[in-house]
């Protein structure tokens, strides 16, 4: 499981004159996250957004018949992750629009969390609605550690965004792969 007890690297930041006199700081810096998937960066975040949905006629039904957007998060890591903590928003300056259920993420698999603000029909249902024409996404861990958010613009139906595991980035594809994690073990 990911624990805060091994993450107890903090940030400091300070800065000194030409005669070594302190002009700022040292001040402790509040980790907001760094490069998506960076696993030797100090403050990166266990989960990540692997794949989005705005635009959805007919790719993924949820619960009620209805094709909402919808979120992939993925669990690359070797440790399963507990959720409960972690956030995930549709707005980088209000971080903690929707708290993820408290259920285990398991190793090496992902989940699809709809994002059509009902959260009434199930607990993988966000408060928020993602827009076919463009918007935010961050995912935030318990830390207030985020993935490094995602800025998107409009969405053809049935395209995703997919994080390529090559390139580093995400790209548009017209072959999406919702629940299914696109590394190989």
């Amino acid at each position: 499981m990911y624990s805060l007890d091994e993450l107890d690297w903090v940030p400091v930041i300070a800065g000194y004159d030409s005669n070594d006199n302190v002009v700022l700081g040292p001040l402790s810096l509040v980790p907001t996250g760094g490069p998506t998937n960076c696993y030797s960066c100090p403050n990166h975040t266990a989960l990540f957004i692997s794949e989005v949905m705005t635009h959805n006629t007919e790719t993924l039904a949820d619960e009620t018949g209805q094709h909402p957007a919808w979120i992939e998060i993925c669990n690359p890591s070797a440790e399963d992750v507990y959720l409960q903590g972690w956030w995930l928003s549709n707005d980088l300056l209000d971080r903690e629009r929707w708290a993820l259920p408290g259920v285990d993420l398991e190793r090496h698999t992902c989940i699809v969390v709809f994002a059509d603000g009902d959260t009434d029909e199930g607990a993988l249902h966000a408060s928020f609605e993602l827009r076919a024409d463009g918007g935010e996404l961050v995912l935030t861990d318990l830390r207030g550690v985020t993935d490094g958010g995602l800025v998107f613009g409009p969405m053809v139906p049935d395209s995703s965004l997919m994080w390529s595991w090559t390139d580093h980035n995400y790209f548009a594809t017209s072959e999406p792969t919702p629940g299914f994690p696109d590394w190989e073990d």
